[in-house]
């Protein structure tokens, strides 16, 4: 993903929280030899789940159907090979939360309907670009992979499937 993106529906933006991709730090207890570069998702960035995710799902879609909050999306890592600095990242926090940066300032990401990205120097978006594609189509399946295992293991208190038919429809769209 670049940099930052803006994501207006609701269901794709709880879909992506849900299924936050990150790293792990050394902060973490981990299995002696983990590879630290390893995407793992870990839902709403909790890594201390003590309830199902599925209610997490129902409260965090809430927050934009019923309270109006904005979605954005922070890619803190790298964008098709090119680390993303801790600065970058802070300035874009520092500019959304000072009004510096207006919903006009973003375009269009493709295809997809609701999401938007900021332009940004040396962060140029290719969608047409079949590498960045196909990365972007297994994120997604990442993503519904994670879905689809999770609801497996916890039969009683499934992922509501509107986040399911959201990323098979991107994948789709990517194929």
């Amino acid at each position: 993903m670049p940099p930052i993106i803006k994501i207006d529906d609701p269901v794709l933006a709880t879909t992506m929280g849900c299924t936050l991709a990150t790293k792990r730090t050394s902060a973490e207890n981990l299995p002696k030899g983990f590879d630290m570069n390893t995407l793992v998702i870990e839902p709403f960035a909790d890594p201390f789940r003590a309830y199902p995710v599925s209610g997490d799902y129902t409260d965090f879609k809430e927050l934009f159907t019923k309270r109006g909050a904005s979605c954005y999306s922070l890619n803190t890592d790298a964008f098709m090979g090119k680390d993303i600095p801790k600065e970058v990242t802070k300035k874009l926090i520092e500019d959304l939360a000072n009004g510096n940066i207006q919903d006009s300032d973003f375009k269009p990401f493709g295809n997809f309907k609701g999401v938007s990205y900021l332009p940004i120097d040396d962060y140029e978006v290719h969608l047409d670009d079949p590498e960045y594609q196909k990365t972007l189509k297994d994120r997604m399946q990442d993503r519904l992979n994670w879905l689809n295992k999770y609801d497996e293991e916890h039969p009683e208190t499934p992922i509501q499937d509107e986040a399911k038919k959201t990323l098979e429809a991107i994948i789709k769209e990517l194929s």
